[in-house]
């Protein structure tokens, strides 16, 4: 077996594409039945997303109808006709105000029926005040048991002052025995005079706008589901409006369909068994009714869809195996020697010759790899170079951050004040000032690589013990506050770059004022970001000085610590370290104080980790 691996791995790139295309005739094989069940799958997935889109779709309509039925309820209700007509009172000793009343009803009557008319999808419209205050369409006889309505629940819940508008199914009281239902379902509402520009709380009757059931069954009949796909639009009653209804509208919904729509999900396709037949189902719920939209169609169907469609896929592939056979051949004698020539070539490279390069003829993947290979070459080229001059920059840099740790004027002061300790005799304090002094001077001889960051606990560390060697100089000077997340106490940091944020705002904003001075240092995580912020209450930096904060001949003017790095290396580094993605803003007023704040990538990916 090794021996036979071998032999293969001597082979030309010529011979080798010649047996990989015709091991690649298994696969185109195999692809074949992969292709049906994914031509199947597709053809599903697409019914599936159009069944359910189509429901969702049909849903909306039906709400956006109901909508317009309730948009005519208020039209009717504040129309001058009907209102006219309940808010004229009868005087019983003049006559012709009897005329004028029935001038009005007949007004309003005629009103409601050229609302009828005009609308496509309103069959009657009622207005119930009692026998002689009722209203309706033209065609309707007004005569009926108003004991008998008052009883009824549509009516009660309906005529209240405190009723809503509701969606019912029948008022037979008001349909009369023996009468063909012509609508598919009912708007109640309450009814009230109006006064002025305002409604008056008090009902006069209730006003019911029938739903044609025509317009409900043409509605239905318009969803395509395919050829024998079904849609049923189910009311809270039982009923199924996609049947109809005959004159006692006791045409309920299928006891098999209803088992389905108890155990369906709102909006979700399934697979049921109706009438002897596996379907895909989807129901709806139309939005603030009590109605339900049932899709149905035939797994047949789908299955008749993607027959054809694996017949002619089938075909393809036998004409893509064909195809990719005869391509190979051609390929395969076409580009060995442009290989072989780029293998030479890429030969030299690994030898360290960096001075070839790959002729490109073509627009081809040869000549692709071609111009990729060049353009690799240059820019190793460049980036050796690059990488050159940034080690001297890094170096520099900490040559100077070397420098910069220690300077004679911070041990003179720090000696002062161990002299001043030991003349009172505070010995406590001696040992503790040189303890601290101490841990500062080890935390910044640690440099090389690995000296160039530190973590932020490290820096808050290095902080803290600065912050008490200076508590010795200015006693009930200033406090530092602290605002940091403890799950950034281990990201890495930049070396020493909080501690030169703390002492500018000692020295530099709250020492020449003589308030309390306040320094508050925030590290927070902001998306992909930390976002470090020194802020002190000192005398602040008026703009002219802002402008020479980062002149690089301003680079520790004001030396007066261990670590003066200044403003202006600690951007030099910043930017070195990370380029465009590291950034530092300086906000300041005169007598306001001074706000610094630095952003850096949380992922610590630096240019010189890179």
């Amino acid at each position: 077996m090794r021996n036979d691996n071998g032999r293969f791995l001597h082979l030309s790139i010529r011979t080798k594409l010649i047996l990989s295309f015709l091991i690649m005739i298994i696969p185109i094989f195999l692809l074949g039945y992969v292709s049906q069940r994914l031509t199947y799958n597709a053809i599903e997935n697409h019914v599936t997303s159009s069944t359910r889109e189509t429901i969702k779709q049909s849903a909306k309509l039906l709400d956006m109808l109901l909508k317009n039925v309730k948009d005519e309820y208020i039209k009717i209700l504040a129309s001058s006709q009907v209102q006219d007509y309940y808010n004229h009172q009868i005087d019983e000793s003049d006559e012709f105000s009897f005329i004028v009343k029935a001038n009005l009803k007949s007004k309003a009557n005629n009103y409601l029926t050229n609302r009828v008319f005009s609308s496509s999808f309103i069959s009657n419209i009622w207005i119930i005040a009692g026998m002689d205050n009722s209203l309706g369409t033209s065609m309707l006889p007004l005569q009926f048991d108003q004991k008998l309505i008052s009883e009824s629940d549509w009516y009660k819940n309906s005529a209240g002052i405190k009723s809503r508008l509701k969606f019912w199914g029948f008022h037979q009281e008001l349909d009369g025995i023996g009468k063909e239902i012509s609508y598919a379902m009912s708007l109640n509402g309450v009814v009230k005079r109006i006064s002025g520009n305002s409604f008056i709380n008090k009902s006069v009757g209730a006003m019911i706008i029938d739903i044609d059931l025509e317009y409900i069954l043409n509605f239905l009949t318009d969803i395509d589901l395919g050829e024998r796909g079904e849609v049923h639009l189910i009311c809270a009653d039982g009923r199924d409006l996609s049947i109809g209804s005959d004159i006692s509208g006791k045409y309920f919904v299928d006891q098999s369909l209803a088992t389905l729509i108890v155990n369906a999900n709102d909006a979700d396709v399934q697979m049921v068994k109706y009438r002897q037949e596996k379907y895909r189902m989807i129901y709806k719920s139309v939005r603030n009714t009590d109605l339900i939209i049932v899709g149905l169609q035939p797994e047949a169907e789908i299955m008749s869809a993607a027959r054809s469609i694996n017949i002619w896929t089938a075909i393809l592939i036998i004409l893509a195996l064909g195809t990719a056979i005869v391509l190979g051949l051609v390929i395969s004698f076409g580009i060995g020697g442009r290989i072989a020539e780029f293998s030479y070539r890429m030969r030299k490279v690994a030898r360290g010759d960096l001075d070839v390069s790959m002729p490109t003829r073509g627009r081809d993947e040869i000549a692709v790899l071609g111009y990729g290979f060049n353009s690799m070459i240059a820019d190793l080229k460049q980036y050796i170079s690059e990488s050159v001059e940034n080690e001297k920059i890094k170096r520099e840099m900490e040559i100077n951050l070397l420098i910069s740790q220690i300077n004679p004027h911070f041990i003179y002061n720090t000696l002062n004040s161990l002299i001043y300790l030991a003349r009172e005799n505070k010995n406590n304090d001696i040992i503790r000032m040189i303890e601290t002094f101490i841990r500062i001077l080890q935390n910044s001889i640690n440099f090389g690589e690995k000296g160039i960051y530190a973590t932020i606990k490290q820096e808050v560390e290095s902080v803290k013990n600065y912050n008490l060697l200076q508590q010795y100089r200015y006693p009930d000077k200033y406090e530092i506050s602290w605002d940091i997340e403890e799950e950034l106490l281990d990201s890495m940091v930049p070396k020493m770059i909080l501690q030169p944020l703390v002492e500018n705002a000692l020295f530099h904003g709250i020492c020449p004022v003589e308030r309390f001075g306040f320094i508050r240092i925030s590290i927070k995580k902001e998306e992909l970001f930390i976002k470090i912020r020194v802020e002190d209450n000192g005398e602040g930096i008026s703009q002219e000085r802002m402008k020479e904060i980062f002149r690089i001949d301003n680079l520790n003017k004001n030396g007066s610590s261990i670590s003066s790095i200044g403003l202006n290396n600690i951007k030099e580094r910043v930017r070195n370290l990370y380029g465009t993605r590291g950034n530092i803003i300086i906000g300041s007023n005169p007598d306001n104080g001074t706000r610094i704040e630095i952003s850096i990538p949380i992922n610590q990916e630096s240019f010189y980790t890179q």
